[in-house]
């Protein structure tokens, strides 16, 4: 008997010690959540990575580098700042530079089940995004164990050790600050020492390709046309409705925004192949999308030939100059529909 009770008395004691662990976890999150100015040590490129909560927010970009604006000097020239300040109504900078298809419907997963209905996404779709390459892409996307902790496995994914590990990460993303946004406290710690810099570092500012002289923008062609495939048709597109309806579902607008491409780079540095050959690729894969976004009834903002030689820092993103063309369009747009969002409201 006396055993027994010494088992239960230490079940008891181990039990009690977990669950202080656990509020102590909990509580210490959420104060520093609350009161800890983190938020200013972490880069605002890539926020949805780390607040990616509902800020009241009725626009949303979501895509990849194309909408980080990686390319200003000032977060005042950032596309979200630029289309906030001309529309009047907050905008949440959900793009994630190198995400790919699966991340972005997670990042459709993470707005519908957190944003208000009546919410509008922009999604950016890159020129070169569903052209053929050499070159291996994860099929999961880059940002799984991000999103993970935020968005519960949906309830279509099949019970394996899989969906087990994503309920896991995600009810303890619940638990604790700590470990839903994982990298805020090493960051407010590191910033004691010395403030981060995100804007006019290294390679990221307002540069122009056609007068550089570090080699940036021809080495990135050099990858790209070393890779692609002219011969090859197009990757699929039906993903894009899959985001959509996974955006419908929770009474949200999906807006795509077909980014601008350098023809003057192409032409300018093509060499192991024609010029002519990738930009007429590209064209096919460009009116391939746009004749898909239309046959499908999704809103589209096409802006494939919108920017001129000197808005670019490379073939794919835009410089200070790009950004104000996408937002002034971005802007356009929504002033032309507000009508029918309140409609959809």
């Amino acid at each position: 008997m006396t055993d027994w009770s010494s088992r239960l008395t230490l079940l008891w004691k181990s039990c009690l010690v977990t669950l202080l662990a656990c509020m102590s976890v909990y509580f210490g999150g959420e104060l520093f959540a609350e009161h800890a100015a983190w938020r200013q040590h972490m880069d605002p490129r890539k926020r949805m990575a780390w607040d990616g909560k509902y800020d009241g927010s009725r626009y949303v970009l979501i895509g990849d580098s194309a909408f980080c604006s990686y390319y200003v000097d000032r977060p005042e020239k950032t596309i979200w700042a630029r289309l906030q300040e001309a529309v009047g109504e907050k905008v949440y900078p959900g793009a994630l530079d190198g995400s790919k298809p699966a991340d972005f419907l997670r990042q459709g997963d993470l707005i519908s089940s957190s944003w208000s209905p009546g919410t509008t996404v922009f999604l950016n779709i890159i020129p070169t995004r569903f052209v053929q390459s050499a070159l291996p892409e994860p099929h999961d996307g880059n940002y799984g164990p991000v999103f993970e902790r935020m968005v519960p496995p949906g309830k279509e994914q099949r019970v394996d050790l899989q969906y087990l590990h994503n309920m896991l990460s995600f009810y303890l993303g619940k638990l604790s600050f700590f470990f839903r946004e994982e990298t805020a406290l090493k960051a407010t710690v590191d910033a004691v020492h010395e403030q981060p810099a995100f804007f006019k570092t290294g390679n990221l500012y307002n540069r122009n390709w056609a007068t550089e002289s570090d080699g940036f923008a021809l080495n990135r062609f050099k990858t790209f046309e070393t890779n692609v495939i002219l011969a090859r048709g197009h990757k699929s597109l039906e993903w894009i409705g899959g985001l959509r309806d996974r955006l419908s579902r929770g009474g949200m607008k999906l807006v795509v925004v077909l980014t601008p491409c350098n023809r003057p780079l192409v032409r300018s540095f093509a060499k192991d192949k024609s010029a002519d050959a990738i930009l007429g690729y590209l064209d096919q894969v460009h009116e391939a999308t746009a004749n898909y976004l239309a046959h499908n009834d999704i809103d589209y903002i096409d802006l494939y030939s919108a920017a001129g030689a000197d808005d670019f820092a490379d073939m794919l993103h835009t410089n200070e100059r790009g950004d104000e063309v996408i937002a002034k369009e971005l802007a356009r747009w929504i002033k032309d529909n507000r009508g029918s969002r309140a409609q959809l409201n």
